[in-house]
Protein backbone atom coordinates (compact mmCIF):
# COMPACT_ATOMS: atom_id res chain seq x y z
CA UNK A 1 0.00 0.00 0.00
CA UNK A 2 1.15 3.69 -0.41
CA UNK A 3 1.33 4.26 3.12
CA UNK A 4 3.46 1.30 3.50
CA UNK A 5 1.48 -0.84 5.41
CA UNK A 6 0.46 -4.41 4.67
CA UNK A 7 -2.61 -5.33 2.22
CA UNK A 8 -4.63 -8.02 3.82
CA UNK A 9 -5.52 -9.22 -0.13
CA UNK A 10 -4.10 -10.10 -3.01
CA UNK A 11 -4.43 -9.73 -6.77
CA UNK A 12 -7.25 -11.54 -8.10
CA UNK A 13 -5.32 -14.57 -10.04
CA UNK A 14 -8.53 -15.23 -12.51
CA UNK A 15 -7.66 -11.88 -13.91
CA UNK A 16 -11.43 -10.21 -12.35
CA UNK A 17 -11.84 -7.48 -10.30
CA UNK A 18 -12.64 -9.54 -7.13
CA UNK A 19 -9.49 -9.40 -4.79
CA UNK A 20 -8.47 -12.79 -2.67
CA UNK A 21 -7.93 -13.16 0.80
CA UNK A 22 -4.35 -12.94 1.64
CA UNK A 23 -4.69 -16.61 3.13
CA UNK A 24 -5.19 -17.79 -0.80
CA UNK A 25 -3.74 -20.42 -1.84
CA UNK A 26 -3.13 -20.90 -5.17
CA UNK A 27 -1.59 -23.54 -7.56
CA UNK A 28 -1.34 -24.73 -11.04
CA UNK A 29 -1.50 -28.07 -12.37
CA UNK A 30 -2.00 -28.89 -16.25
CA UNK A 31 -4.41 -31.68 -17.25
CA UNK A 32 -4.54 -33.88 -20.38
CA UNK A 33 -7.80 -34.33 -21.94
CA UNK A 34 -9.09 -35.85 -24.66
CA UNK A 35 -11.58 -34.57 -27.00
CA UNK A 36 -14.78 -36.03 -28.54
CA UNK A 37 -12.19 -36.04 -31.69
CA UNK A 38 -9.78 -38.31 -30.15
CA UNK A 39 -7.44 -35.06 -30.08
CA UNK A 40 -5.48 -34.63 -26.90
CA UNK A 41 -4.80 -30.94 -25.27
CA UNK A 42 -3.14 -29.68 -22.23
CA UNK A 43 -5.05 -27.44 -20.10
CA UNK A 44 -3.93 -25.22 -16.95
CA UNK A 45 -5.95 -24.99 -14.15
CA UNK A 46 -5.14 -22.56 -11.16
CA UNK A 47 -6.64 -23.44 -8.18
CA UNK A 48 -7.18 -21.22 -5.35
CA UNK A 49 -9.10 -20.48 -2.03
CA UNK A 50 -12.62 -18.71 -2.79
CA UNK A 51 -13.54 -18.01 0.32
CA UNK A 52 -15.29 -19.69 4.13
CA UNK A 53 -18.81 -21.03 4.10
CA UNK A 54 -20.25 -21.15 7.58
CA UNK A 55 -22.86 -24.13 8.41
CA UNK A 56 -25.17 -24.29 11.32
CA UNK A 57 -27.81 -26.28 10.11
CA UNK A 58 -25.90 -29.42 9.46
CA UNK A 59 -26.77 -28.96 5.82
CA UNK A 60 -25.87 -27.05 2.44
CA UNK A 61 -27.90 -26.02 -0.97
CA UNK A 62 -26.11 -26.00 -3.96
CA UNK A 63 -28.17 -24.65 -7.06
CA UNK A 64 -29.30 -21.60 -9.13
CA UNK A 65 -30.59 -18.86 -6.87
CA UNK A 66 -33.53 -18.22 -9.50
CA UNK A 67 -34.57 -21.88 -7.79
CA UNK A 68 -33.71 -21.02 -3.85
CA UNK A 69 -34.80 -17.45 -3.29
CA UNK A 70 -38.12 -15.68 -3.35
CA UNK A 71 -38.53 -13.86 -6.84
CA UNK A 72 -41.42 -11.65 -6.35
CA UNK A 73 -41.82 -10.27 -10.34
CA UNK A 74 -42.29 -13.70 -11.62
CA UNK A 75 -44.34 -14.85 -7.98
CA UNK A 76 -41.95 -17.49 -7.45
CA UNK A 77 -41.92 -18.29 -3.55
CA UNK A 78 -38.22 -19.58 -3.73
CA UNK A 79 -37.81 -22.70 -1.27
CA UNK A 80 -38.80 -22.37 2.45
CA UNK A 81 -36.73 -23.34 5.57
CA UNK A 82 -39.08 -25.60 6.14
CA UNK A 83 -38.54 -27.67 3.25
CA UNK A 84 -34.92 -28.06 4.09
CA UNK A 85 -34.99 -29.52 7.74
CA UNK A 86 -38.20 -31.80 7.14
CA UNK A 87 -36.20 -33.21 3.96
CA UNK A 88 -35.02 -36.96 4.29
CA UNK A 89 -31.69 -37.60 4.94
CA UNK A 90 -31.61 -40.91 3.44
CA UNK A 91 -28.90 -39.83 1.48
CA UNK A 92 -25.95 -37.32 2.02
CA UNK A 93 -27.05 -35.77 -1.85
CA UNK A 94 -30.20 -34.97 -2.98
CA UNK A 95 -32.72 -33.15 -4.37
CA UNK A 96 -34.94 -30.90 -2.67
CA UNK A 97 -38.40 -29.81 -3.19
CA UNK A 98 -38.65 -30.96 -6.77
CA UNK A 99 -35.94 -28.49 -8.28
CA UNK A 100 -32.92 -28.67 -9.58
CA UNK A 101 -30.86 -27.93 -6.63
CA UNK A 102 -29.21 -30.39 -4.75
CA UNK A 103 -29.07 -30.50 -0.56
CA UNK A 104 -25.95 -31.98 0.71
CA UNK A 105 -26.28 -33.10 4.99
CA UNK A 106 -24.71 -36.12 6.79
CA UNK A 107 -20.93 -34.32 6.35
CA UNK A 108 -20.17 -34.18 9.96
CA UNK A 109 -22.61 -31.41 11.11
CA UNK A 110 -21.88 -27.62 11.89
CA UNK A 111 -18.69 -25.46 11.02
CA UNK A 112 -17.01 -23.42 8.96
CA UNK A 113 -15.53 -24.92 5.51
CA UNK A 114 -13.12 -23.61 3.48
CA UNK A 115 -14.24 -23.29 -1.24
CA UNK A 116 -11.73 -23.85 -3.35
CA UNK A 117 -12.45 -23.26 -7.17
CA UNK A 118 -10.48 -24.11 -9.87
CA UNK A 119 -10.13 -21.65 -13.04
CA UNK A 120 -8.99 -22.18 -16.33
CA UNK A 121 -7.94 -18.66 -17.84
CA UNK A 122 -11.02 -16.71 -16.45
CA UNK A 123 -13.69 -18.86 -16.27
CA UNK A 124 -14.61 -21.29 -12.84
CA UNK A 125 -14.48 -24.59 -14.09
CA UNK A 126 -14.98 -26.87 -10.73
CA UNK A 127 -15.45 -26.01 -7.00
CA UNK A 128 -14.46 -27.73 -4.07
CA UNK A 129 -16.12 -27.64 -0.92
CA UNK A 130 -14.01 -29.17 1.69
CA UNK A 131 -16.50 -30.75 4.61
CA UNK A 132 -13.48 -32.08 6.29
CA UNK A 133 -10.62 -29.43 6.55
CA UNK A 134 -7.49 -30.22 8.89
CA UNK A 135 -8.01 -28.48 11.81
CA UNK A 136 -4.65 -27.18 13.53
CA UNK A 137 -3.68 -29.16 16.71
CA UNK A 138 -4.04 -26.47 20.27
Amino acid sequence: MADGSASNVTACPRGGRDPVPAMSLEYSHVQLQRRASGEDTLTERISSFLGLVEVDSGTLVIGDPGYLLPHAASRSPGIDYAEVVSASDTWPAQPLAEKPVLLLQRFGGDGTFPVYGEFEGNHLVAVLIDLDPDEEEA
